[in-house]
């Protein structure tokens, strides 16, 4: 059954029929090559549904592969956050030859604490449960200190003097840009601050991408929370690469000297205005280190950015994707993940849980509706390729 809303049916409505009728059931292929729905005018105006109640699935066109980790980058990945831990710069093979080693650290509220740790049981750990859980071994928090730290802020009511006077104590947020940082939020009265939110957008991609996957029933229309999750996650991927640069952009311009960053604002030029691709030149002039070992998270990041300006600024006028696509776009999500590891790794930071766990989403299939059933031959005159600008 279609559903067909239009201010005149009775012109153009057999024609269009007629061409939609080809599809019979969804499990038949169009006989044609092309229909094509006849253009829109201001006196006839419709909006065509290609579902129908009776084709309303359960069936998930996403899942997550089955072990499908490169163990030599999770290994990598554990002798990262080791490291950092125990400020040594030991190899993977190292790691792996001893047999277990000793830590110390001294927590506010416990004093001093001590353990025993071997390599294999981190690792383990990560590969098996796609994140870190530093309680599980004893070990402190799993973030940067200047990176990743934030206050958060939440006021209910006022904060009214005891006096009775309709006076309020002003609650200054705490900030790691140093103390010539010329902002300083400030709270009396109902409302929230935070001075971090890079790890609740990398988390919120987390979580995004896991929900895209489970409600991919949901994936063959574009009426319902599930694109709004997918432009969400898309949009998310962006600022998270964003906002770690510019955080380090005002590292380096307000405590640049203390924590052993170059500031050169001749150099690295503006913050806004310009393309977040430039900035990436950024990490050279300010640690010294090129970003030369992450081409193919740049290159992933840069097709995300893409998709991106077309779902924010919807031009061209017009977006068409197979689910194969979708596929696509998700499993470049892990190297949002990564370009965020190597850019850290420049600045000699450690890694945050929430970037863990994006780094260690597993890959996802497409899973057609009859897998039985043959496939179209491929054609690449199809899907998201069509939709946008060619040679832009």
């Amino acid at each position: 059954m279609w559903f067909i809303t239009k201010h005149n049916k009775a012109k153009h409505s057999e024609n269009l029929l007629a061409a939609l009728l080809h599809f019979r059931c969804w499990r038949r292929w169009i006989e044609k090559t092309n229909i094509d729905i006849p253009k829109m005018s201001e006196s006839h105006k419709y909006t065509i549904n290609l579902g129908s109640n009776e084709l309303k699935t359960d069936h998930q066109y996403l899942r997550y592969e089955v072990q499908s980790y490169e163990k030599s980058e999770i290994r990598k990945l554990t002798a990262y956050i080791l490291n950092h831990y125990t400020k040594q710069n030991i190899s993977v093979s190292k790691y792996r030859k001893l047999k277990h080693f000793e830590f110390k650290w001294t927590d506010e509220k416990h004093g001093q604490i001590k353990g025993s740790l071997r390599f294999n049981d981190i690792f383990e750990h990560i590969i098996g449960s796609g994140t870190f859980d530093n309680s599980i071994f004893n070990l402190p928090r799993l973030e940067s200190p200047i990176l990743d730290s934030s206050v958060d802020v939440g006021l209910p009511q006022p904060l009214l003097s005891r006096d009775g006077k309709r006076e309020t104590a002003k609650l200054n947020l705490p900030l790691t840009l140093g103390d010539n940082f010329p902002i300083s939020p400030k709270l009396d009265r109902e409302g929230f601050a935070t001075s971090n939110l890079q790890k609740y957008v990398t988390q919120n991609i987390v979580n995004l991408h896991k929900l895209l996957v489970q409600k991919s029933h949901l994936a063959c229309s574009i009426r319902n929370e599930w694109f709004n999750n997918f432009r969400m996650m898309i949009n998310e991927c962006v600022s998270a690469i964003d906002m770690q640069l510019n955080k380090i952009y005002l590292l380096a311009k307000y405590r640049g000297h203390e924590l052993g960053l170059s500031f050169d604002q001749e150099a690295l030029g503006v913050r806004h205005g310009r393309r977040v691709t430039d900035k990436f030149n950024w990490i050279v002039k300010i640690t010294g280190k090129p970003l030369d070992d992450a081409r193919d998270e740049v290159a992933g990041f840069c097709k995300i950015k893409d998709l991106r300006n077309h779902l924010n600024h919807f031009d061209p006028p017009c977006f068409c994707c197979t689910l194969e696509d979708v596929r696509n776009w998700l499993n470049i999500i892990p190297d949002i993940g990564r370009l965020l590891w190597k850019i850290r790794d420049k600045f000699n930071a450690q890694l945050s849980v929430p970037i863990v766990e994006l780094i260690m989403i597993p890959k996802v299939e497409f899973v057609p509706l009859n897998i039985a059933d043959d496939r179209p031959i491929s054609n690449e005159g199809i899907g998201y390729n069509t939709s946008i600008w060619q040679n832009a």
